[in-house]
Order: structure tokens, then C-alpha cells, then sequence
């Protein structure tokens, strides 16, 4: 048994050395999703259009189905597939379903009937940036694509999306569809949790098997950080680009270096180039930090706790130096509890007697160390009597 007794310490500052450093996108972010620090920040919480980065969103509400089969064949409708012209929807002052695909947007070229597996399908999603893909999978794994999008909206709203709103699975224009930096970092870290996710986005190209309309075909990535070339980045592991002319130019992506995960999100580039520019020179200044290490309390340091029947006060010291180590722009903030042992008189010295603990402010562990006993203790004279007579009662 355990008794709970929390140290009013807090350590370190409240607020961490942010990265500086400046980017040409009008929305930005950069985090790490494994403590749920925030390194750089520009109008995380403005409201943008997303064109195809907005696909993140469909795969993984997909891919958390508990029903999801990626071998089950899903069939390409006339409804999917309806195509206007983009003038066409402005002229109706958008009063066309939102999901209506643009005859110039990017697609698989997918034709009414065409059978496929959902698994390709959703490569074709990511690699290809399919925008027929995108109303496929929706309408076969929803039955229509506006349920499809009720469900989207309220599973992003469970991650703690609380700006964005989708109105299609694909990312073309339509005016209420809108998202912020600080939501697609949310939705970009629940991606990398899906194995699956990250196996598409790091590919290079993916061949999709031939169907009952079509030879086989191979897709490529359009992500030039993963790509060999001028914008190539060894350390990034995948993402997704998305781009139209009210949104200009966006991209999410992570990288991991030296077991260190860091996910950059940019909103409103001027051009794909600065995309990749931005992303590399935040994970290069991030990356770039070394660590700090901070010593808490060493071996002598000690902690004391009133003991019931004890002769004296407990005290107890940790087993090993309580430290922890952390980044610059990701410095926590510290709080300590200490977890007693609820032992039995007599207490030797050396003996395990309870555990100090030390979490940051999003109650993320970053140690635990146990507390040893720095002398014996042994039951009060009166303790002893009591004792005495509680067993000879008993007999």
C-alpha cells in the first residue's frame, strides 16, 4: 500500500527558450508530440484553408475504424466522381456539395465502377494526393460522403481540434473548410502513432495492382524532403503537401533525430520552395541543441515522514541521484511526489520505503527513483507493550 504525500516544489521555468528563428509562412508550427512541447510558434491559432494536407485527417479517421480492412474492395461511384470546373463553383457562390472534385486538381483517374483495395486507395490518398481517392474512400467507408465528413469533424473535435472544420476528405477550396498550425500538429501526431501511416508516407512509390478498368500504375512521392534532390532530408520520416491558390502553399511533416520526434507544420507559403526551406531550418536549429542536464537531489538529500509507533522520524534518501535532461526550447516544468510505503516497524536501513517521483506540467513521468531507508528504525517502547498484550489477547 501507498501514501501519497506531494512536495509543493516546483521546478524550472514556466516558459522554455522558444526557437528563434523566422519563416515565410503565414501559419506555423513546430512540436514535439511525444512531451507535447511547442518549440516555434506563428499564428498557431489562425484559421487557414488546408488544401490536400486536410487528407492527414481522412486517413487516420479511416485507419481508426475498428472495422478497417485494407483488403476489402471498395467501388468508385458516378456521385465520387463528379467533376466541375473551379469557376463553376464560385459562380454558384459555392452552393455545389463541397466534395465535388475540380477538373483541375490532382487525382488517380479513377472511372466510374473501378474496383479497388482500399489499401491502394489510400496510397493513392497520400503519394498521389488523390483527390477522387479521397471521395472513394469516403463514400465506401461511410456509405455517403457527407456522414463520412460528420464523422471526421467529430473525431478531430475528440483530438482537441477546436478551430478546424472540414467540409470534403480532400482539401479542395470551400470557404468554411478551415484548420489552424496547432490543430494539424495534433492530427499530424495521432498519425504518427499508426504504423501504417508512417509506412506510406516515407515511401518513394507504391505500384497498385491492375483492376477491372486499368493496367497496373505506379505512383510517386511529391514530399521533396523525402525525395534525392536539392531539398532531400535524411532525417525526415513523411508527411504531406497540399496546395491551392486560396491556400497557397502547405506542408506537414515530421522528422526524428537521435530518438528526438519533431513535427512542422506550415500554413500560407508563398511558394513549395519556402515549405521545405522553413521545414528544414526548423528541424535544423532544433535539432541543432544539445542537451542540458539539471541535478534535482543527490544521495543525500532526505526526505523524513512521521511513522506510527516509530521511535523517531523516517528518513530515507534516493537510491541514486535524481536528475533529468531535457532541450532548451523544450524545458519543463517540475513537480515532485514522493509515494510512501505504508511498511511495517521494524524498518531496517537500506530497506525500499517509498518512491519520489517527478513528472513536467502535462503530467508526462520523466523519473522515478526509489527511496531508501538511511537507518533502522525500530517500534516505540509503547508499541511494543501493545503489541504484547494484542497477541496475548489473541491466544
Amino acid at each position: 500500500m501507498w501514501k501519497w504525500f506531494f512536495l509543493l516544489v516546483v521546478f524550472s521555468s514556466i516558459y522554455a527558450q522558444k526557437i528563434d528563428i523566422s519563416v515565410a509562412a503565414e501559419g506555423a508550427i513546430l512540436i514535439n508530440p511525444h512531451n507535447q512541447k511547442v518549440l516555434f510558434a506563428k499564428n498557431e491559432q489562425e484559421p487557414f484553408f488546408p488544401a490536400s494536407i486536410t487528407k492527414i485527417a481522412t486517413f487516420i479517421y479511416i485507419l481508426d475504424n475498428e472495422h478497417f480492412d485494407p483488403e476489402a474492395i471498395a467501388i468508385a461511384s458516378h456521385k465520387a466522381l463528379t467533376y466541375v470546373a473551379p469557376r463553376q463553383k464560385q459562380e454558384g457562390q459555392y452552393q455545389l456539395p463541397p466534395y465535388w472534385l475540380e477538373t483541375d486538381g490532382s487525382s488517380l483517374g479513377l472511372k466510374p465502377f473501378e474496383r479497388m483495395p482500399i489499401k491502394d486507395l489510400l496510397y493513392a490518398l497520400m503519394l498521389r494526393s488523390g483527390n477522387d481517392a479521397a471521395n472513394v474512400l469516403a463514400e465506401n467507408c461511410a456509405g455517403s460522403i457527407d456522414v463520412f465528413m460528420n464523422g471526421v469533424n467529430q473525431y478531430l473535435a475528440h483530438l482537441g481540434c477546436t478551430s478546424t472544420h472540414f467540409d470534403n476528405p480532400h482539401g479542395l477550396h470551400f470557404p468554411t473548410h478551415q484548420t489552424t498550425a496547432r490543430d494539424m500538429s495534433l492530427i499530424m501526431a495521432k498519425a504518427l502513432t499508426i504504423p501504417f501511416f508512417r509506412e506510406i508516407v516515407s515511401s518513394e512509390s507504391y505500384l497498385i495492382a491492375p483492376t477491372n478498368m486499368e493496367e497496373k500504375r505506379t505512383i510517386k512521392q511529391y514530399n521533396r524532403l523525402l525525395k534525392k534532390g536539392k531539398y532531400h532530408y535524411p532525417w525526415a520520416i513523411g508527411g504531406k503537401t497540399g496546395y491551392h491558390s486560396k491556400a497557397r502553399y502547405n506542408l506537414v511533416v515530421a522528422a526524428e533525430k537521435d530518438g528526438r520526434m519533431l513535427i512542422a507544420v506550415l500554413l500560407n507559403e508563398p511558394s513549395s520552395e519556402l515549405c521545405y526551406k522553413d521545414a528544414i531550418a526548423l528541424f535544423d536549429r532544433a535539432f541543432s541543441e544539445t542537451k542540458k542536464h539539471k541535478l534535482l537531489w543527490d544521495t543525500e538529500k532526505i526526505f523524513t515522514v512521521k511513522i506510527v509507533g516509530a521511535t523517531a522520524l523516517l528518513e530515507a534518501s534516493p537510491s541514486l541521484p535524481v536528475s533529468y535532461s531535457y532541450f532548451a526550447s523544450e524545458e519543463p516544468q517540475i513537480f515532485a511526489s514522493i509515494a510512501w510505503q505504508n511498511v511495517a516497524l521494524p524498518i531496517r536501513k537500506g530497506q525500499e520505503v517509498g518512491v519520489i517521483r517527478i513528472h513536467d506540467e502535462n503530467n508526462i513521468l520523466l523519473v522515478s527513483m526509489p527511496l531508501l531507508a538511511k537507518s533502522s528504525l525500530e517500534p516505540h517502547w509503547l508499541s511494543r507493550l501493545g503489541l504484547f498484550f494484542s497477541n496475548l489477547l489473541k491466544q
